[in-house]
């Protein structure tokens, strides 16, 4: 169940100014999140935070009160924006999170965006991935067999085109890079240190040995535990279909 929160309930107008007021309605909006987590029984409830109607929304008060409760219930459940009224308000809400040094859903429509600190392209990559599947919770092995069925020049081309607005800023294709012998984005590409005109290599076509490896399932639980770490998954401990101990990922509940 995803759980509802209009900001505009919180303020007592619909101009969201400085870092005083953000965090008085910090408080308001963490006690409005305690009051859900409580009565909540499902392990990572997704709760969407809705911004219709608010007018302005300044980068101190997003600083001191959105990015700042995301901020205080990493790994305890999805915080989630949405209805932002124009690109300024959304500007000052990825700023407010860049600098609070947190990651936080932004959801249009049925599209995401990652606000704040830039992902590792091969992040964004598993990520996007992550989010079109509808089998919940992710394992490390699901995500693998996934990743593999990919893995091909035409198929992988699409799927990175397809995910093209979906990550961090800027809101750009990934490229695709080798990595580990299989044509996933590359971990070892800083984000952001690729020149800003540098063309995305989505129509170069992999190498045929390259492309008929296999990404390990290592290197994706590896992926999978950071996303967690930065709170855009939901690490809790389960068994695989053969009784062994593994970590189950969750994501935010889809509407």
């Amino acid at each position: 169940m995803r759980h509802i929160i209009q900001l505009l309930t919180l303020v007592d107008s619909a101009t969201c100014i400085g870092s005083d007021q953000g965090l008085q309605v910090f408080n308001k909006l963490k006690q409005a999140i305690d009051a859900i987590l409580a009565k909540s029984e499902h392990a990572g409830a997704t709760i969407e935070i809705q911004l219709q109607s608010i007018e302005v929304l300044e980068m101190t008060f997003a600083r001191n009160c959105l990015a700042s409760i995301v901020k205080t219930y990493l790994g305890e459940c999805f915080l989630l924006m949405s209805g932002a009224k124009d690109a300024d308000v959304l500007d000052n809400l990825d700023h407010a999170c860049l600098a609070k040094g947190v990651n936080a859903y932004y959801q249009q429509d049925r599209v995401y965006r990652i606000l704040g600190p830039a992902l590792s392209p091969a992040a964004n990559f598993l990520l996007a991935t992550a989010l079109r599947q509808t089998t919940q919770p992710l394992t490390s092995s699901l995500m693998t067999s996934v990743l593999n069925g990919l893995n091909g020049a035409e198929s992988l081309n699409q799927v990175a085109t397809k995910d093209a607005s979906i990550g961090s800023r800027p809101a750009v294709a990934p490229v695709i890079f080798r990595l580990e012998g299989v044509d996933l984005p590359a971990e070892t590409k800083e984000a952001g240190s690729a020149r800003p005109d540098a063309e995305p290599m989505l129509g170069a076509e992999p190498e045929t040995k390259q492309s008929k490896k296999q990404v390990s399932v290592q290197s994706i639980s590896l992926r999978l535990s950071k996303l967690a770490t930065l709170g855009l998954l939901r690490a809790q401990e389960g068994y695989s279909e053969t009784g062994g101990r593994e970590n189950h990922y969750l994501l935010p509940e889809k509407n």
